[in-house]
């Protein structure tokens, strides 16, 4: 409502915005470099926590179990394992992970620059003022899956229709397009208080929490599964499109100098669409269907037991296939208020102000999601999904899919008025009547009156104030 046109001038303007960001450091944060992580996990299995036992058969494994995974890989072709179960190549294999030392924010960030343009363009007359812009802002993303784009449209027009009667409308639009790792929601363990995220692939925190002897180009064992992070982040991802559309009218009638009658109408229309792409080939969907062996398949907790058959082994309820998973929020709104106001004054001495009107305002909302089971991505993103998942899911009431309907309706009659004689003496009555259906079916408790009378005595306005204080005090109101 600030930016409008003005009468007797034209302008076009253009801004732009360049903002850079530059990628996180290790310097700026107290983490081990490489061979100090090493040097731990010597320590360790000197001690006999990272033995091949324990590290081969692990859910999540670093170098340790990759260099175990090696040793026991076979090669056909060659005759031979990837790795010699000898020391001397153990330690060559160790050692070059130990200078390694991996940046991952070198690996994950980048030093983005974002830019904003921004036009805009002003005209009027003494009947009409218009103002329009335009906005398009691009950020590359400062981590990998972090690109987002935006586009605005706003309109501001107002009306001088006679010397009594004006009319301003706003109309305002934008969409926003945006890319985020994927991920699955929090949780926090009632006991302990720990939130933590299944399948979390945050760049920011796994670059602060991730081991700098790993390669960045090898593939090690998370979630019984192979994983990798920028191949998760090309395979598990999430994209979120946002339209925001805002149209107001206000009619402003001053039938005498005094009096001023008001009335002002918006629409709003809001729609998120976020959808969760989790390919065949990531470690989320990968940890589905992880069984090489006995030892795995007991101790993967997304595979799945059938209660129905006994003695029966876990199962991939993910044979083949990913996720497709889709959240719509929408949001409808309309507002509408009508307001009289009237101010005076009498012999110079007297001040009334009065002020009063009603409100209506109506709020839909709708939210829906639905998981999408078996997605074949590299075949046209065709559906092959196996009965037991939804068997599982309804053992374990959990829903594919949820719907949720809202819907908030206010009103309210408001008024005030205050008296001033001299500024010197004021009182001031206000009353508010409002009602919701957010506050329960009774009559008595969806209604809310409320008012206050109250009053002012400006001293410092009194003939004698100056005289008796003129070197102490400037003001004094009870």
């Amino acid at each position: 409502t600030t930016k409008r046109g003005h009468a007797g001038s034209s302008k076009i303007s253009y801004t732009g915005e360049y903002t850079m960001r530059l990628r996180p450091s290790y310097s700026q944060f107290n983490i081990m470099t490489a061979q100090e992580q090493m040097s731990v996990y010597r320590e360790m299995q000197n001690s006999g926590f990272l033995s091949f036992m324990s590290s081969y058969r692990a859910s999540s494994s670093g170098v340790f179990g990759k260099m175990y995974h090696l040793i026991n890989d076979y090669d056909p072709a060659t005759g031979t394992f990837r790795l010699a179960n000898t020391q001397e190549a153990m330690n060559d294999y160790l050692r070059g992970a130990e200078y390694c030392n991996t940046n991952w924010f070198e690996e994950l960030f980048s030093n983005s620059i974002q830019h904003n343009h921004s036009i805009s363009m002003s005209s009027g007359t003494d009947k009409a003022q218009y103002y329009t812009s335009f906005s398009i802002m691009s950020d590359p993303g400062w981590y990998e899956r972090g690109k987002v784009s935006r586009y605005t449209a706003n309109i501001n027009a107002n009306y001088n229709l006679n010397k009594r009667v004006s009319l301003n409308l706003i109309g305002n639009a934008s969409y926003r397009k945006q890319e985020a790792p994927g991920t699955t929601g929090q949780e926090t363990d009632v006991v302990s208080g720990e939130v933590k995220r299944d399948f979390d692939i945050n760049p920011y925190s796994y670059a602060l929490n991730t081991s700098r002897t790993l390669d960045p180009d090898e593939f090690y064992i998370r979630n019984n599964a192979p994983f990798n992070i920028h191949h998760e982040l090309a395979t598990n991802y999430m994209q979120l499109d946002v339209v925001d559309m805002k149209f107001q009218g206000e009619l402003k009638y001053k039938p005498v100098r005094t009096v001023e009658l008001s009335a002002i109408g918006a629409y709003k229309y809001s729609t998120t669409t976020q959808q969760h792409f989790i390919k065949e080939t990531s470690n989320q969907a990968m940890a589905f269907r992880m069984m090489e062996d006995a030892t795995m398949r007991d101790s993967n907790p997304w595979l799945y037991t059938d209660p129905d058959v006994i003695n029966s082994l876990p199962v991939s309820v993910l044979p083949e296939g990913g996720f497709h998973r889709e959240t719509v929020y929408k949001m409808n709104s309309w507002d509408f208020r009508a307001t009289a106001s009237y101010n005076d004054v009498f012999n110079e001495d007297h001040i009334v102000n009065a002020y009063g009107g009603m409100e209506i305002n109506s709020i839909d909302r709708v939210a829906t999601s639905n998981t999408k089971v078996g997605v074949l991505y590299d075949m046209g993103q065709l559906g092959n999904y196996d009965y037991k998942y939804f068997k599982q899911a309804s053992e374990e009431n959990n829903m594919y899919y949820s719907l949720n309907n809202g819907y908030s309706r206010e009103v309210s009659f408001f008024g005030t008025a205050t008296y001033s004689w001299k500024r010197r003496y004021i009182i001031n009555g206000t009353v508010r009547y409002e009602g919701s259906n957010r506050l329960g079916r009774s009559t008595s408790a969806r209604w809310l009156p409320t008012w206050n009378v109250s009053g002012a005595w400006n001293a410092h306005e009194e003939p004698w104030f100056y005289r008796t204080f003129k070197n102490t005090l400037t003001h004094a109101t009870l």
